[in-house]
């Protein structure tokens, strides 16, 4: 967001520019109560799709979300699946990084009427996606009566170490061959695998 000069110092027009094009929010946090509510690149059709398929599942069942992003495939995960359930979710939280305003704008244009995703985005701008994360999620009512856990790191490093048998894997992480290739291999045997460009 701001660029150092030659001498070592911080630029604050630029980070002044920056900050003046995000949009206006309340001050009292709206309460995200939907999973539109929550930032995401999923579509409307997209999510209830995913819903559709996490009720398939049965309770106590174990669940993987690989990539979350901002949380609206969470959300929509923990919207539909039967408690109780062990939801863990795999994420870096750095991908969105190196493009926070190109990001930022690209959901305003499509959803800047939602004041939910507004706030949730100025977080993400000026902390960083996993707190936007945490402020969205955070206020899913199942998140405190249901097991979430969340695995802060690379799908490749996970997948050394994880011997769980999974109930359901919803892929949508780096979309690179070699990723997604070495994420099908790894849980090929699951009953339910969900890629998210193929739904």
């Amino acid at each position: 967001i701001y660029n150092k000069t030659n001498a070592g110092k911080v630029n604050y027009n630029n980070l002044k520019v920056n900050k003046m094009r995000l949009l206006e929010v309340p001050e009292i946090p709206p309460v995200p109560k939907h999973y539109m509510d929550v930032p995401g690149f999923n579509n409307e059709a997209h999510n209830e799709s995913l819903q559709e398929t996490a009720q398939l599942v049965k309770p106590g069942s174990k669940v993987l979300e690989v990539g979350t992003a901002w949380g609206r495939s969470t959300w929509s995960l923990l919207d539909s699946l039967p408690s109780p359930i062990e939801l863990h979710v795999l994420d870096s939280f750095i991908h969105l990084e190196g493009g926070k305003m190109r990001h930022y704008e690209g959901c305003m244009k499509k959803h800047s009427d939602i004041m939910c995703q507004r706030y949730a985005l100025k977080i993400f701008v000026e902390q960083n996606q996993r707190a936007c994360w945490d402020w969205s999620l955070k206020q899913h009512p199942r998140m405190n009566t249901d097991k979430i856990i969340v695995h802060q790191m690379l799908s490749e490093k996970f997948r050394e170490t994880d011997d769980i048998k999974w109930d359901l894997v919803y892929l949508d992480a780096c979309h690179s061959y070699q990723s997604v290739s070495g994420e099908l291999n790894k849980w090929a045997d699951c009953p339910i695998l969900l890629i998210k460009d193929m739904m």
